[in-house]
């Protein structure tokens, strides 16, 4: 088991080569380095789920892994290495991220065009995020002295009520902007979508707009 842990923590520092085990980084810096690996986002979710099955091989010896670590630096700095890791990668699995395996971001000028769009996805297959800022959005339109634009914005959120308990439609998404570059202004709408978007990039989400 503690060569296990050992070789799951070599290989995950192989992946992020810029990160050293001894250094007491936070999750937030741990993000950073795996936003510039967003390839590696799945490899590294797999390591943490070796983690975890070397450190319930400690517990069934019958040693848990917080007695060795006191003894043994290299298992404390691994210890703390690989929570602050699984924190980091927290914010790109859930459970419909890991049930799913397309997952569409849809904004507010799709569903004002193609308000039906939403009942194509009822077969299930893939997972619809219909962003709380659009919702939003389409509730600002509905009043609109535009009765076309006005009937568009009812429709599409009849249509997200009809679906609401669907496991495959998620309205409960709000932006995540520590994803976002520097470089992309956090508070645009636009940015926001985008987003959430790249918290599923391990998916390959696709940004219907």
């Amino acid at each position: 088991a503690f060569c296990d842990a050992e070789q799951t923590v070599l290989r995950v520092l192989e992946k992020l080569s810029e990160l050293d085990m001894h250094i007491k980084y936070s999750s937030e810096q741990v993000l950073e380095s795996i936003l510039m690996h967003r390839d590696l986002i799945a490899p590294l979710y797999s390591e943490i789920r070796n983690w975890d099955d070397a450190v319930r091989s400690f517990a069934a010896c019958g040693c848990s892994i917080e007695e060795i670590k006191h003894t043994a630096s290299n298992i404390d700095a691994a210890v703390v290495f690989m929570d602050r890791l699984r924190d980091a990668l927290s914010i790109f699995f859930d459970e419909a991220a890991v049930k799913f395996q397309s997952v569409f971001v849809v904004d507010t000028c799709a569903l004002m065009n193609r308000p039906e769009l939403i009942s194509t996805f009822a077969n299930g297959k893939s997972l619809l995020i219909v962003p709380v800022l659009v919702q939003a959005e389409l509730d600002g339109q509905k009043e609109s002295e535009n009765e076309a634009t006005a009937s568009q914005a009812r429709e599409a959120i009849r249509q997200i009520e009809q679906y609401r308990d669907a496991d495959w439609l998620d309205n409960t998404q709000n932006s995540c902007p520590k994803l976002l570059s520097r470089d992309l202004d956090p508070t645009r709408n636009d940015n926001k979508i985008l987003s959430i978007g790249i918290k599923y990039i391990h998916k390959n989400a696709t940004l219907i707009t």
